[in-house]
């Protein structure tokens, strides 16, 4: 798919409000992007690794595969409690295996499949 940039520049000197309205826009964009990328990292449960600040070729591990196993049982058992399931809660194992193949049919590549985001996500939605 090809992508396409377009360079806008706004003059909004006059207008406070609406230069508030984009950095308020800018942000809430932001974070919806950390939301989900967070929860796909951890829906991987492997190593997550960061570039090294000191040598952008360099990479540190910066959480383990553990630890991501640990966040992620964590927040999907306060997923549970938050949505008063009341059904089996199901074992440690079986929820990270279930979400492991979340994982895995959101990102097929990480199975050798072949993937499109976008096909993906229409079929999710309809």
């Amino acid at each position: 798919m090809a992508v396409k940039s377009i360079k806008v520049k706004l003059r909004l000197g006059d207008v406070p409000e609406i230069k508030n309205g984009l950095w308020k826009l800018h942000s809430e964009v932001n974070s919806g992007v950390r939301y989900y990328t967070e929860w796909l990292s951890l829906l991987r449960q492997e190593d997550l690794y960061r570039r090294d600040p000191e040598d952008d070729n360099k990479q540190e591990r910066y959480k383990t595969s553990q630890e991501c196993k640990e966040e992620l049982l964590e927040r999907l058992r306060n997923r549970q409690r938050e949505n008063q399931h009341n059904g089996s809660i199901g074992s440690n194992e079986e929820l990270l295996q279930l979400a492991r193949q979340l994982y895995e049919l959101l990102i097929p590549q990480s199975v050798g499949a072949n993937g499109d985001a976008q096909q993906i996500s229409r079929k999710f939605l309809s």
